[in-house]
């Protein structure tokens, strides 16, 4: 009974994470389509552009991460207030 809920938040944090990572790969996908236009003269700046990109994409892995953890600590924490009634917490929580 207690492991349900939170087999579905997991399930919930996980699919907010692939969306994430959608929307993360969707403006990767536009801002090279937008320099591929604009290519016509310095190709250092498309460079550094493109490892600000990447600065940016592992911050927001990090940010997951991070928030992946927080969430599990949460339903550790749950788990070891098991008096109280769970399902209510999870629907606050989520």
């Amino acid at each position: 009974m207690l492991l349900l809920p939170l087999l579905l938040l997991l399930l919930m944090m996980m699919m907010i994470i692939m969306m994430m990572m959608k929307m993360m790969m969707m403006m990767m996908m536009m801002i090279m389509m937008m320099m591929m236009k604009k290519k016509k003269k310095k190709k250092k700046k498309m460079m550094m552009m493109m490892m600000m990109m990447m600065m940016m994409m592992m911050m927001m892995m990090m940010m997951m991460m991070m928030m992946m953890m927080m969430m599990m600590m949460m339903m550790m924490m749950m788990m070891i207030k098991a008096g109280q009634p769970i399902q209510g917490k999870c629907v606050l929580v989520a």
